[in-house]
């Protein structure tokens, strides 16, 4: 019989791409089992609906720091999201481009930051106002002259469970809209940093497109407002949150 990926019963035993995890558990014995070509599969087809030019999805790397599953999905040229010092070793270490990186999260250390500046992270996102004089410090330091997002509490409901809803008024995460177009006029005051875009990210297992469009759209009208008060603002994060 033919392998086929994914997890099957295949002459009455349940086997990954072809093989019996009864072979798995005798010759390792308890071990977490991964199916590599899905993952594979499903790295490679969400890198082929997003036009590269313009466009990337990047990868949670909260979601599993198994090194070999990092590797396969940084192989098909998706970027990743990291939330720590830890998961941007983890990630440089697996191959992705710093480039393709962004660091997100509230708390971020001064240690965390400079490792994260200092690595060539493509961007990073300031969780709230207070944050970018950080940030600066430690891209002046490093001569550097970092790009960094704005995270934006849109206040959307994103229909999901409410310990996973981040982007409501009374969440804990993010800047207040007023907040951010504050930050968008005093740019010049960040001379190591380029304020290049908003970060908005309403929460995790979304199962609806409506409140991602209408996340979408808050983000649009602040991104005009702040490129009215002289903000590049060329980049918009829509965060994560894809439904099982």
């Amino acid at each position: 019989m033919e392998a086929r990926a994914g997890f099957r019963y295949e002459d009455g035993q349940l086997s990954a791409s072809g093989v019996p995890l009864a072979r798995v558990l005798a010759t390792v014995g308890s071990a977490w089992v991964y199916d590599g070509d899905g993952i594979a599969a499903r790295s490679s087809a969400l890198a082929r609906s997003f036009d590269g030019t313009w466009a990337r999805a990047c990868y949670a790397v909260k979601a599993n720091t198994n090194p070999a599953i990092m590797q396969r999905v940084a192989a098909h040229g998706l970027g990743a999201e990291v939330s720590s010092g830890g998961e941007l070793r983890l990630a440089l270490d697996a191959g992705f481009d710093p480039a393709r990186l962004v660091l997100n999260g509230n708390g971020k250390t001064q240690d965390e930051l400079a490792l994260a500046i200092g690595s060539g992270i493509g961007l990073v996102s300031a969780d709230s106002p207070s944050e970018l004089a950080r940030l600066d410090a430690s891209a002046a330091a490093l001569g550097r002259v970092q790009r960094v997002l704005l995270r934006v509490n849109p206040d959307v409901d994103p229909h999901t469970h409410p310990y996973i809803a981040t982007g409501l008024k009374e969440s804990k995460f993010g800047m207040t809209p007023i907040e951010a177009l504050s930050a968008c006029a005093r740019a010049k005051s960040y001379p190591h940093l380029v304020i290049a875009g908003l970060h908005v990210h309403i929460g995790s297992q979304l199962m609806e497109l409506a409140p991602l469009e209408a996340a979408l759209v808050e983000a649009l009208e602040i991104v005009d407002a702040g490129r009215a008060s002289g903000a590049l603002l060329d980049t918009l994060d829509l965060g994560g949150g894809f439904g099982i």
